[in-house]
């Protein structure tokens, strides 16, 4: 059965018609791949300090920084046409974690 342009298909047992998903005559004039997610942009940072203890004993103090800056990073957007939520980024991006630790040396 032909399509009409409208993105409805007649069905054979009744009059109504029924939409079909992303179907319509008219492609667009949007360039090919237009629709990017976000970038991605995470830093970890760690810092040490070495405290010696006579000749054998070291103690040695870190903080490490998981996501250090805290910046947003997104997932890709819905990319479902016929999605509610089209275009919208749905992903936790997470938060800072930051683990200190003590490391005794011997």
């Amino acid at each position: 059965m032909p399509v009409n342009g409208s993105g409805r298909l007649p069905t054979i047992n009744t009059t109504t018609c029924i939409p079909l998903t992303n179907s319509s005559a008219v492609f667009g004039n949007l360039g090919r791949n237009t629709f990017r997610g976000p970038k991605f942009a995470k830093w970890n940072v760690g810092l040490c300090k070495n405290v010696q203890f006579g000749e054998r004993w070291k103690l040695q103090l870190r903080n490490d920084m998981i996501h250090a800056f805290n910046q947003y990073n997104f997932g890709n957007p819905v990319a479902t046409m016929n999605s509610p939520i089209f275009g919208t980024n749905t992903s936790n991006p997470g938060n800072r974690t930051m683990l200190m630790s003590v490391k005794v040396l011997f």
